[in-house]
């Protein structure tokens, strides 16, 4: 049954028996197949643990901590950093960890902290260089325990944010009273140029607060880890980010969302760069690991939401429809049928 079709079941049922009757079939329907099955998930061993965050460094009231990971962006990471130095928010300290890169981008990096720490711009500046490649969520975690800020902001090296992201993105956690946030999505190209046909502008329609934990379920709609903003406090809660290659962000996220409120800001953007080495682009080629990654973050999510219809974070009528949608992605990735 497609998706319109079930769409137009559902509201004949709820038309003619009402929403009670609704979801009363929907979980005993979920019930017949969910027991038959749902052990696969609900007992899944999980590979890849969680790193507890480590930093000791006290938590400094409304500083901004930015951490931007960078791997050979010679030709991106200065206009990343500069969108740092000229956020209206003035408190901000900035963490750089390049990955070993084979290219210019240490030098550009140093250039600019060399002037940077002479003009006083920033709380505190910190350069780290590998000698040896570590991965982007070993070089994300890596800043994050040096960080002392209150808030914690993440920004790939190929990408940039608006001037005043910083302001909006601490007023909309402020406002939701939410322990994480992200922004709308705008998607340019090598060069900087808005991109008209972006993949991702259907995917942030319609975000909403009443709503967001079962999209999060379907979609990551944050889209990347460097659109995320969160609190301290929340990674002293839940930890740091796995060593996932292509779905760490989406996986922290779901974590959040099981603990704390999600706010999505939609008057500012994050920038977003697609280009020839972009990890968007070289999923296309790898989708068996990224498969893997998402049926062991969505078995997580299924066994914490799986007999849980009481939380704030969603409400008693979604729980039916987030339930099966976890459950239908799962059996999907997997290869399986549904009973």
């Amino acid at each position: 049954m497609g998706v319109k079709t079930t769409v137009r079941a559902a509201r004949s049922v709820i038309k003619r028996y009402g929403f009670g009757v609704f979801l009363q079939r929907t979980q005993s329907k979920l019930r017949k197949h969910n027991f038959e099955k749902a052990d696969l998930f609900l007992n899944r061993k999980q590979g890849m643990p969680v790193p507890s965050f480590s930093g000791k460094a006290p938590m400094v009231p409304g500083l901004v901590s930015v951490v931007v990971p960078c791997y050979n962006h010679e030709d991106f990471v200065e206009q990343a950093l500069v969108s740092i130095y000229h956020q209206t928010y003035q408190k901000i300290e900035l963490i750089v960890v390049d990955d070993c890169s084979r290219d210019a981008s240490p030098r550009i990096i140093k250039t600019l902290f060399d002037a940077w720490e002479k003009a006083g711009r920033f709380h505190s500046l910190r350069f780290v260089a590998h000698k040896k490649n570590a991965g982007a969520h070993s070089s994300i975690d890596e800043a994050v325990n040096m960080t002392q800020g209150e808030y914690i902001a993440v920004l790939n090296s190929d990408d940039f944010y608006d001037a005043d992201r910083f302001d909006l993105m601490i007023s909309c956690l402020n406002i939701n009273e939410a322990g994480i946030g992200f922004s709308r999505v705008e998607v340019v190209d090598e060069k900087g140029n808005r991109k008209t046909d972006s993949p991702f502008s259907e995917l942030q329609k319609g975000i909403d607060s009443e709503t967001m934990f079962f999209r999060l379920c379907q979609d990551n709609l944050a889209i990347s880890s460097g659109n995320l903003f969160f609190r301290r406090s929340l990674i002293e809660e839940i930890g740091l980010f796995r060593d996932f290659q292509y779905i760490h962000d989406w996986d922290f996220l779901m974590r959040a969302a099981l603990t704390t409120r999600v706010c999505f800001c939609s008057q500012t953007a994050y920038h977003y760069r697609m280009h020839s080495t972009n990890s968007y682009l070289s999923l296309i080629g790898d989708t068996a690991l990224c498969d893997a990654e998402m049926v062991e973050m969505r078995s997580r999510v299924f066994k914490a939401v799986y007999g849980n219809a009481e939380t704030p974070f969603y409400s008693r009528g979604e729980y039916a429809r987030i339930i099966d949608i976890l459950y239908r992605r799962l059996m999907n990735d997997e290869g399986l049928k549904l009973g």
